[in-house]
């Protein structure tokens, strides 16, 4: 990138070619001793990603999430749409007016209950989860400012659990985290398992 400030596609295809040819045996895309693909794919999107993550700025990009449902109808529900995104997948990544019935004093009430609530040994999560989605406004304010991950630990402990992440993620991305790492399991975990027996 000191080289060419926005590197293209094919820039990056040459770059992991080469990349690939000089350490195939570090770089290479290979699964059971088969090559994927052209073999290089993998860093080639890890080089994608870099130079996106570098050129990233705060203001969002608006793209459209492709449809990946099969359908051979037109009669797609509203919810099922494809989704106007911000950036990364993401369909609310920067929130630009807190719920109706909140005020920023209400918000911080909910963020200290949620604080107390993450030091018991059992809290209820469907309590949480909706304390959550309430303060999802505050808590994007604060990850996108630039807050450090200790102090959103401190300031949002649940985020960093089971119940804080799935209701966080689906916030974001408009996907149910757990449904769909479940359904990613049932396609793919038995090739997943045999390559980390191997591997």
């Amino acid at each position: 990138m000191k080289m060419c400030e926005s590197p293209s596609k094919q820039n990056s295809t040459v770059i992991a070619k080469k990349m690939v040819a000089k350490y195939p045996a570090s770089l290479q895309d290979v699964i059971d001793g088969d090559i994927i693909g052209a073999g290089y794919h993998s860093l080639l999107k890890q080089i994608q990603n870099r130079v996106e993550n570098v050129k990233r700025t705060n203001v969002p990009k608006i793209r459209k999430r492709s449809r990946t449902e099969d359908s051979d109808t037109e009669e797609i529900p509203a919810e099922r749409r494809a989704a106007v995104q911000d950036t990364y997948g993401c369909v609310n990544w920067n929130v630009d007016f807190m719920p109706l019935n909140e005020t920023k004093e209400s918000q911080l009430e909910k963020q200290e209950m949620m604080k107390m609530k993450s030091k018991a040994t059992n809290f209820d999560s469907e309590e949480v989860s909706t304390l959550l989605k309430a303060t999802y406004y505050t808590q994007r304010k604060d990850i996108n400012n630039g807050a450090s991950i200790q102090q959103l630990c401190e300031n949002w402990p649940f985020l960093f659990q089971e119940v804080g992440m799935c209701t966080h993620f689906k916030q974001l991305t408009g996907i149910d985290l757990k449904e769909m790492l479940l359904k990613s399991l049932d396609k793919k975990g038995q090739r997943l398992l045999n390559f980390l027996k191997t591997v």
